[in-house]
């Protein structure tokens, strides 16, 4: 099933008020396996004039099959507190795609518990009350697993206050700001891959202000790690960034704790970005492309994603595309590891409604490996 809306900017959904703000504006259960449901092309709020909001303002329960969310807004408001943006409870497969999610104050932006999500060509922020600073995780994780590529995660700035109070004669009785939040926290048997592409940046928040500078606060980690959780990360240069502390040298990018393990130096990925994502019978897109220099990659379509994630011997990554896929052509990734074809749309108005996706095989240096899979919608 696809419910398209003509853009972010022009079609709005949420629950309406005075309804009880325990609602959530859109809830999504019951997927089955081997079915799909894509969300496209829309802002999607939810409404606390008549009280802080007590739950997700998404919420994505109990599903087998595959749910994306592309193309969609999910702008901040200050009117109360949620527990999250987007809730995934027993999800075996969210994709949020080309989104923004800036989240409500307060509030988480993702949470994820026995699920698995990838989220691609997207900004995820926790809320923020500005003043008070109490925004928290871009996304946490409980016993599931994490693709990023060509997104930005960010968690919040630690507030300017609440810290260990100092007294001094001229600080008589002023407190210290609060560390920073991860921008990634995971717990249980998690797994997080950061594949890098374009424009990425895992990024924990800086430290509050504070009155005290005597006392150390740190930023938060770009990735915090608890438990049995396993972390995969690009060797690329400034993808993960700790925030700022109150003074001193910053925390590591990446910590773990318990028996969780991180590495950072796999081979670098390849990215897919479609431009555009929401278009028209008869246009053209470009399928850009960004990897290893002097790779050949090839470009897959169909008309569905596969009933879950596939594991292929000898391919890192997971093939996407349902059995039907097709090639769409190849390209040379020149030096600096960029490609782009260029695809005209069929011009059949019956092709209206469709979202076919797009992944690609790149034959690297040393392996095979698959990108993140892109959707187009046809309006």
């Amino acid at each position: 099933m696809h419910i398209h809306g003509d853009g972010a900017s022009s079609v709005f959904v949420g629950n309406a008020a005075p309804l009880d703000p325990s609602f959530w504006a859109v809830g999504i259960t019951g997927v089955a396996l081997g079915s799909e449901l894509t969300v496209a092309g829309m802002t999607i709020q939810a409404n606390a004039s008549t009280g802080a909001l007590t739950r997700p303002v998404v919420l994505v329960q109990d599903c087998a099959g595959s749910v994306t969310l592309h193309g969609c807004a999910f702008p901040m408001l200050f009117a109360g507190v949620a527990a999250e943006t987007l809730s995934l409870r027993q999800a075996s497969w969210t994709i949020l795609s080309s989104s923004s999610i800036d989240a409500y104050s307060g509030a988480v932006g993702i949470r994820a518990a026995s699920s698995g999500l990838w989220i691609q060509d997207s900004t995820v922020v926790p809320g923020d009350m500005q003043l008070f600073k109490v925004g928290l995780q871009a996304v946490v994780l409980e016993d599931s697993a994490l693709y990023v590529v060509s997104s930005v995660l960010r968690g919040n700035a630690g507030a300017n206050s609440g810290g260990p109070v100092c007294s001094l004669p001229t600080l008589p009785l002023k407190s210290a700001g609060k560390p920073g939040w991860h921008a990634i926290e995971s717990f249980g048997a998690s797994i997080v891959k950061i594949v890098g592409g374009p424009g990425a940046l895992i990024q924990g928040g800086d430290a509050g202000a504070g009155l005290c500078p005597m006392y150390f606060v740190p930023g938060g980690n770009a990735i915090r790690a608890h438990d049995a959780t396993q972390v995969l990360a690009a060797p690329i240069a400034g993808l993960l960034q700790s925030g700022f502390p109150s003074s001193g040298a910053p925390l590591p990018a990446i910590e773990v704790s318990e028996s969780a393990i991180a590495f950072q130096g796999a081979p670098l990925y390849p990215s897919l970005d479609v431009v555009p994502t929401l278009a028209s019978p008869g246009a053209s897109i470009q399928l850009e492309v960004q990897g290893n220099p002097q790779s050949r990659v090839v470009y897959f379509a169909a008309l569905e994603l596969a009933d879950a994630p596939i594991a292929m011997p000898g391919i890192d990554g997971a093939l996407a595309l349902a059995a039907s896929f097709f090639p769409l052509g190849s390209k040379m990734l020149d030096a600096q590891g960029a490609a782009s074809l260029s695809v005209v749309l069929p011009a059949d108005p019956a092709f209206v409604g469709l979202a076919p996706r797009v992944q690609v095989l790149e034959f690297g240096p040393a392996q095979l490996a698959v990108s993140n899979p892109e959707l187009i919608v046809l309006l």
